[in-house]
């Protein structure tokens, strides 16, 4: 709590002295939200009766082959048995009527995403063609390195969550297109990190709910986290790549020190965490000044990518802040004018978090500042 108070002073005295951004940007109207929900509900609806014709086929093939299949003794028996099931299962799915079924289940589901097109009006410049909807989509959306988006089931929970998967997709669409495309866990999981950070940017806009938006800090959260174990394993693999043992020890002294910075950040205990990182990156230059070849690549990798998990670190910071100025907004004894001054307040620290991947954050503050002082 009390490394959140300076951090909430800092930031309130920084931005004091920034020109206002304009009033919080509002989710689109009630009734065209309600709308899209509506069609939501009637695309589950199809969903499960789809999902019920198919199970019903599967079923009756498992009754009519599994015996026979489980008496086969030889693997020629076997196949047998199961290009019978095959056809049988294909056949039962064409007379229940499932191909019916599910292309209306399809089309109800990316007639929801042209319309949250239309809504919410997120920008896709970077998106190849129209986010498609899938099936076999495991979360709620995927993009791939040449701007292809696809929206999964799991995304059709509420009009919001369409709209900030949409964008979450769209940021990964702007890093391919930026090539910035991730190699390796470490950049999998800074991605990640902008992406679920501006889906906590636009929460308000596309009106996610507070248990949606928890959601959504936890994921962020997550991806940090599991960037520092990635860190971990990445240095403990570069020993491989050194010239000489000193080399070696040298790394594994920094990862002790790495777990000591995650026992820190455990505690609370942020300045002496960031102080720690900051001569690892120096001990880093020492070792790439006596390095050659590989081993140099390889260290120089990793001094950029600590570089990287501090802006990380203050990314999400910057986020977390923002939620908690929008809880203090909305305390009730809260009046009018501090409310509006939290609403600037906030819409400047998404404007920072939007330029921060964009290498212009210097020009709007020193992130430095973000972190009070004891």
């Amino acid at each position: 709590m009390k490394k959140i108070f300076f951090i909430l002073i800092a930031v309130f005295l920084v931005f004091l002295f920034i020109p206002g951004s304009g009033a919080s940007a509002q989710p689109p109207p009630a009734n065209k939200v309600a709308k899209i929900q509506e069609a939501i509900n009637k695309a589950k609806a199809l969903k499960t009766k789809a999902d019920k014709i198919y199970q019903q086929a599967l079923n009756e093939t498992v009754k009519k082959f599994g015996d026979e299949y489980a008496k086969a003794k030889t693997d020629a028996e076997r196949r047998k048995v199961v290009d019978q099931a095959r056809k049988f299962f294909q056949q039962r799915l064409r007379t229940l009527g499932w191909g019916r079924a599910k292309k209306a289940k399809d089309e109800a589901f990316q007639r929801i995403i042209q319309e949250v097109n239309k809504t919410y009006k997120i920008d896709t410049r970077n998106v190849r063609g129209e986010p498609t909807f899938s099936q076999d989509v495991e979360g709620e959306g995927e993009c791939y390195p040449d701007g292809t988006v696809r929206i999964g089931p799991s995304a059709f929970t509420s009009p919001g969550v369409v709209a900030s998967t949409k964008k979450h997709e769209a940021t990964h669409a702007d890093q391919a297109a930026g090539g910035r495309w991730p190699r390796g866990a470490v950049e999998r999981h800074d991605a990640e990190i902008e992406a679920y950070g501006k889906e906590m940017t636009s929460a308000d806009t596309v009106g996610l709910t507070d248990a949606e938006r928890n959601e959504v800090l936890t994921r962020l959260r997550y991806h940090l986290a599991q960037k520092k174990v990635a860190l971990i394993n990445e240095i403990r693999s570069a020993k491989t790549s050194m010239n000489n043992d000193k080399q070696r020890k040298e790394l594994d002294k920094i990862v002790r020190k790495v777990h000591q910075i995650q026992k820190m950040e455990e505690k609370g205990d942020e300045e002496k965490a960031i102080q720690q990182k900051n001569e690892i990156i120096k001990e880093i230059e020492q070792l790439i000044k006596g390095a050659k070849d590989q081993a140099k690549n390889t260290l120089e990798r990793i001094r950029d990518h600590f570089n990287e998990l501090k802006e990380a670190e203050l990314f999400v910071i910057k986020v977390e802040t923002i939620e908690d100025l929008r809880d203090a907004r909305d305390v009730p004894i809260a009046g009018k004018d501090q409310k509006e001054e939290i609403n600037k307040i906030i819409d400047k620290l998404k404007r920072l978090i939007d330029t921060q991947k964009k290498g212009k954050e210097s020009e709007v503050m020193d992130p430095s500042l973000l972190l009070g002082s004891e």
